[in-house]
């Protein structure tokens, strides 16, 4: 799902929310409620995905080699794809197209790296939504400035929506434990987005025992949205593609998704060893729920499929 807006300068605005659901039953605590979508990331699309790298650096090679014989029918190794021809848009061949994406993307990106944004920091600091069920309006309201910082091309800290009026402000009584879906939690930010109040003027400030009103939950220092913020207008879809995301995430920042926690992540992470390691569950671990986070990098790493870089991710 991509939320996207015409700029006064006749730019766009990309917001992608791509839902990596594999269940179809409610799974607390984070507060993201899970909806029916393809899957990306289960096993049968990741084997396609490194097919489809290991042939488009095969035709990286041949290209860098010699460009007319790459883009010749007449190619000495014929069975490498002839990508000088993809469609752009993937109308013909899709295959084709993710390969060319791939084969053209840099190893290595990161939003947060001004070395490859250009001088910009185009990530904001990780959220913390403390014990509420919040994730979905955080990681929604991070991916939305950083698709605004990368458009009108400032830094992220020149940008900001509070999530506390995202969640709590809908107009319909909501508490720490309700949650949401990702699908409903953009639909209510396309529609609020130029009524969304700076995270200065409404703070984030969570309600665990039900203290505060409605009211008093959305009462902030001030009322003032963010001029930048009134700049665009936010739609939204969905996408399905792996190379459109990492695509995605160089041009507008961030790519929303589901990340299914198992019940073994945070023994995985006690563990000192494994700070800077990919997390992998077990066959024999359990889904224990889903939690909203914002990729902001990817990286391709030689004839594996890779990993992504998480920038929303307080459990």
């Amino acid at each position: 799902m991509a939320v996207t807006g015409d700029l006064k300068s006749t730019e766009r605005i990309w917001l992608l929310v791509l839902c990596l659901l594999s269940a179809s039953v409610h799974v607390l605590g984070q507060g993201l409620y899970p909806s029916q979508a393809t899957v990306l990331g289960s096993d049968s699309v990741a084997q396609t995905l490194l097919q489809l790298y290991k042939s488009s650096q095969a035709w990286k090679l041949s290209y860098r080699l010699s460009p007319k014989s790459a883009c010749s029918s007449t190619a000495p190794k014929p069975t490498l794809p002839n990508l000088c021809a993809a469609s752009p848009d993937g109308a013909r061949n899709y295959a084709q197209t993710a390969q060319l994406m791939l084969a053209t993307s840099p190893q290595v990106y990161s939003s947060k790296d001004p070395r490859q944004t250009g001088g910009l920091n185009l990530a904001g600091q990780v959220g913390d939504q403390d014990p509420c069920n919040t994730c979905t309006a955080f990681a929604v309201t991070s991916a939305a400035e950083m698709a605004v910082a990368s458009v009108q091309r400032i830094g992220i800290q020149q940008i900001s929506y509070s999530p506390q009026s995202l969640y709590y402000c809908t107009g319909i009584p909501r508490d720490c434990t309700t949650g949401w879906t990702l699908p409903q939690a953009v639909q209510q930010f396309v529609a609020r987005s130029k009524q969304i109040p700076t995270a200065q003027c409404l703070p984030y400030k969570p309600d665990p025992i039900g203290l505060y009103t409605p009211q008093q939950l959305c009462q902030g220092v001030c009322a003032a949205v963010h001029p930048y913020a009134l700049q665009g207008q936010f739609s939204s879809k969905q996408i399905s593609s792996i190379p459109s995301a990492q695509q995605h995430i160089r041009q507008y920042g961030g790519v929303i998704t589901r990340f299914d926690v198992y019940d073994d992540f945070r023994a995985f992470f006690a563990n000192a060893t494994n700070a800077k390691q990919v997390y992998r569950p077990k066959r024999s671990s359990n889904l224990a729920f889903g939690h909203a986070v914002v990729l902001v990098g990817q990286e391709l790493m030689g004839v594996k499929v890779g990993r992504w870089r998480i920038l929303q991710g307080c459990l």
